[in-house]
């Protein structure tokens, strides 16, 4: 085995991960938009918008980790973490 065949299992995992990512991201951002449509109306779905938020940072932080960037990776989680709580709260709060 060559040792660039010992990175390319990565490689697609990588890219996996980016259009993960930008799924999340698309989704976010049209999720934002539909809430600020009307806000009173689409209230409930503050939850929904903060878990793919949090769901996008869990992503990110593997990806670091596999990249081996784990400074990187441990802020993500950390921030994943806090996004889990917002969201927990949010779902207190609305529900």
């Amino acid at each position: 085995m060559q040792a660039r065949d010992l990175k390319r299992p990565f490689r697609h995992t990588g890219f996996v991960l980016d259009c993960i990512n930008a799924v999340l991201c698309i989704g976010v951002v049209a999720l934002a938009v539909f809430i600020l449509m009307d806000f009173r109306k689409f209230l409930f779905l503050f939850p929904f918008l903060f878990l793919l938020a949090t769901v996008e940072q869990f992503v990110l932080a593997i990806k670091y980790m596999l990249r081996k960037m784990t400074h990187r990776a441990a802020l993500l989680y950390i921030m994943g973490i806090i996004m889990a709580g917002i969201t927990v709260l949010s779902m207190i709060t609305t529900f």
